[in-house]
């Protein structure tokens, strides 16, 4: 998932026991021009409809209208920094200084934090993860946010990819017209929020949130934008993006809508007007500190544990609101194509996958759709990481179910589930890494049956990179599990 939805949790639900009956303040950022409906068929390179251009005010500068035939893969590779193959089709785009500027920084930070470690990572796949290899099969990750780089470094063979976190599907912004200092903008505010898994290798979730609804930036609307920037900076082709939703049977099913330049995405309640609460920056600047910080010593007692004063645990079911809201499944599904050749689709679902209401939203008990779908989709493999230690929870039993029953293989960090449900002959379990205790702020998830296993060094693995919240090698932690027996079989 990215940065810590606990705190999230927590500050949203707090602030519904309080009763605030203020409503949320709409997002307020650019107004550019609305293209025409760009949802795309499958199979297709989506292009971009001219729409139509109306004066514009002398003293308002506006980027060059570009050529109709724009697909979504261009659009794609500006956001990452990248030429399109046919330059000479958005010559006014990349020629810009702001862009150009734009792809030195993005250039400068993927040699500095990501190449190295996406070597390393494809390595040590290569080399541990060969049965998900051979399996191929669809990826479950859930709690992921837009988090389809670590997806791809770890299981570059995955057919399909089911991706689903708290933050909305989103769009792209319409590059034919534009005014240019909100291009600016835009590109900054995609470096920003791209900033953390690129270094940290996990989102801050609330920190992201800013970032895409940001005042000056309204189009920044989800998690799109995002997703497309890591998969052109992987190297790979767009071919074409469609919205989609649920059916009441929890099939998936095409939803009208545009994936350029739309309004027609509401905002998750809670995400369009978040803003840093007193106190929130510090918290942030310590929870990148706890990531960052040195080891400590292998026998040191875990932070938070010293005291005998029972510590509240964020599993009450009091810090989940009780209003109790409808919304409705929103997604995007991205058809791409690899360097190698290979074909794969990425569906991206804004879900809530708590038993219980969170910032507003039905619980699964609520979503009859969602525990269809999760019934349906015939997970070959599980990955979490960053997952804020959710599965930990008891209000997280019904997601947490439906890996269990269905997955064939899981690789996870200790943020996903406790260990304890893996210690019966139904699995093979290798450990890789180092295990400490948690970050300050989960220190109540420190697990000493984990611990014990971690003692025994033989029979622990090698980890030559950092993962999670612990993002620096020799502080992380990962742990392969395979099935010995038949999981169910998807209906």
């Amino acid at each position: 998932m990215r940065y810590i939805l606990a705190l999230l949790l927590l500050v949203s639900c707090k602030a519904e026991s309080k009763k605030e009956s203020g409503q949320p303040a709409k997002p307020q950022g650019m107004k550019p021009p609305v293209a025409g409906d760009m949802s795309s068929s499958m199979g297709q390179p989506s292009k971009a409809i001219a729409p139509v251009v109306k004066a514009v005010a002398p003293v308002k500068k506006v980027a060059p209208v570009l050529s109709d035939d724009l697909t979504l893969d261009d659009m794609s590779k500006i956001i990452a920094g990248i030429k399109p193959k046919v330059s000479s089709q958005v010559k006014p785009i990349v020629e810009d200084e702001a862009w150009v500027s734009h792809k030195k920084r993005i250039d400068h930070t993927w040699k500095k934090y990501v190449t190295k470690r996406q070597e390393l990572v494809a390595k040590w796949s290569t080399e541990f993860l060969s049965p998900v290899h051979k399996a191929k099969g669809m990826l479950f990750y859930p709690f992921s946010g837009p988090d389809i780089l670590h997806a791809e470094f770890f299981f570059p063979h995955s057919d399909r990819i089911v991706m689903i976190g708290l933050e909305p599907a989103g769009s792209v912004l319409n590059f034919k017209k534009v005014l240019k200092k909100d291009f600016h903008r835009y590109l900054a505010r995609i470096e920003k929020t791209v900033k953390h898994i690129t270094q940290l290798s996990f989102f801050l979730t609330k920190y992201m949130a800013m970032q895409m609804f940001h005042k000056d930036v309204k189009r920044i609307n989800g998690t799109l934008p995002t997703i497309l920037f890591f998969l052109s900076r992987l190297g790979h082709t767009i071919i074409s993006v469609e919205r989609i939703t649920l059916s009441p049977d929890g099939a998936i099913i095409h939803k009208a809508g545009r994936v350029i330049d739309h309004s027609d995405v509401p905002v998750m309640a809670g995400m369009g007007s978040m803003k840093i609460e007193k106190g929130m920056k510090a918290a942030m600047k310590a929870i990148m500190k706890a990531a960052m910080a040195p080891s400590p010593a292998p026998d040191a007692k875990p932070a938070g544990m010293k005291k005998k004063k029972r510590i509240r645990s964020t599993d009450d079911d009091r810090i989940f609101s009780t209003m109790k809201k409808a919304y409705e499944v929103i997604g995007n599904r991205v058809t791409f194509q690899r360097a190698d050749g290979s074909k794969a689709t990425l569906e991206y679902f804004s879900m809530n996958l708590c038993d219980e209401v969170v910032l507003g939203r039905n619980g699964l008990k609520k979503k009859p759709e969602i525990v269809n779908f999760l019934k349906k989709l015939p997970i070959t493999t599980t990955y979490l990481k960053s997952a804020s230690y959710l599965l930990h929870r008891p209000t997280f039993s019904i997601i947490r179910s439906a890996i269990l029953d269905k997955t064939q293989f899981l690789l996870q960090d200790d943020s996903g589930f406790p260990i304890k449900h893996f210690t019966n002959d139904q699995w093979t379990n290798r450990f890789f890494g180092d295990y400490y205790q948690p970050i300050k702020m989960f220190a109540v998830r420190y697990q000493k049956d984990l611990k014990k296993i971690y003692k025994n060094k033989k029979n622990i693995g090698p980890l030559p990179f950092g993962i999670g919240y612990k993002t620096y090698k020799g502080r992380s932690n990962l742990m392969f599990s395979v099935r010995n027996k038949p999981a169910s079989a998807a209906k």
